[in-house]
């Protein structure tokens, strides 16, 4: 076999979406959009047997901000392998060349989010270490009869959630956040899923209902808070449920959610993946 690591150019794109497809449950058109608004041939690296990718991963831009330090960050992103390639050592190969590229441009540290234990666990042999850790909660509806909302919950613009989110993060002692640049893959990503952004009492909520649910899948609103919040977002969903993936300031019940791998400015973090803090990190890409 001739074997060869290298950035992807776009004839190739055909064959990583291949390798997306078999690997992930994503459908075409968040595939397609991806492929529009992300790739480049600096965001890419394949693994190719005989002239043709059989092993990929994405590298984004983010920044990871921790004791006020804002941290450059790559973050590994929709890693996989054609099943009939796996086991070969391919993913390591391509983590590694990964790795020196990020220590190359300069970079602090390389995050991701392993969907597994089993990932947790291999990662963990290439360096990485749990650094990152979220709260997730669910609430049943409460007796809501002949109550009338407390707040207003009014559906958000594209810049007004952002502008909002960025408020947010910079209240934040400890969050990741991806570039920019991507906000136009996210914003199209949000709409083909029904993914919706909402104001309530100052604060926001993103997420999507689902069947007799409301899954919040990244919010402002603080641990303290979320009682007397919780009523006006039950009138409005009319829902049974509302889970939150990622409470702040909750210091209970953390799990495990992202790694990391400290590059350059490794010393300047040496309490980075000691501490264990709250932390908010919801790339809304995972």
């Amino acid at each position: 076999m001739n074997n060869l690591i290298m950035s992807p150019q776009y004839k190739d794109i055909s064959s990583l979406k291949q390798i997306w497809k078999e690997a992930f449950s994503d459908n075409d058109e968040f595939i397609n959009s991806f492929f529009e608004n992300c790739f480049s041939t600096t965001s890419c690296l394949a693994y190719y047997v005989n002239n043709r990718p059989v092993s990929m991963l994405f590298m984004l831009e983010c920044d990871v901000f921790y004791n006020g330090i804002i941290n450059k960050a790559m973050y590994i992103y929709a890693v996989a392998t054609l099943k009939q390639f796996r086991s070969n050592g391919f993913m390591r190969s391509l983590e590694q060349n990964a790795s020196t590229i990020a220590t190359d441009k300069n970079k602090d540290l390389m995050i991701l989010i392993p969907q597994s234990s089993e990932l947790f666990k291999m990662y963990s042999k290439l360096g990485y270490t749990t650094a990152f850790f979220n709260a997730y909660k669910s609430y049943k509806r409460p007796k809501l009869d002949g109550l009338s909302p407390l707040y207003d919950v009014k559906k958000l613009s594209e810049l007004d959630f952002f502008s909002k989110r960025t408020c947010f993060l910079n209240d934040l002692n400890f969050y990741a956040s991806l570039d920019k640049k991507y906000n136009d893959f996210i914003c199209k990503s949000n709409a083909m899923y029904d993914i919706n952004a909402y104001s309530v009492n100052d604060e926001y909520v993103l997420g999507f209902k689902n069947n007799n649910q409301f899954e919040v899948i990244e919010s402002s609103i603080k641990y303290e808070n979320i009682d007397k919040i919780l009523p006006s977002l039950f009138l409005k969903f009319d829902v049974e449920k509302i889970s939150f993936k990622n409470i702040i300031n909750k210091n209970t019940d953390l799990k495990p959610y992202g790694m990391a791998k400290l590059l350059n400015n490794a010393v300047k973090l040496n309490t980075f993946t000691d501490s264990k803090p709250p932390c908010y990190m919801n790339l809304m890409l995972d």
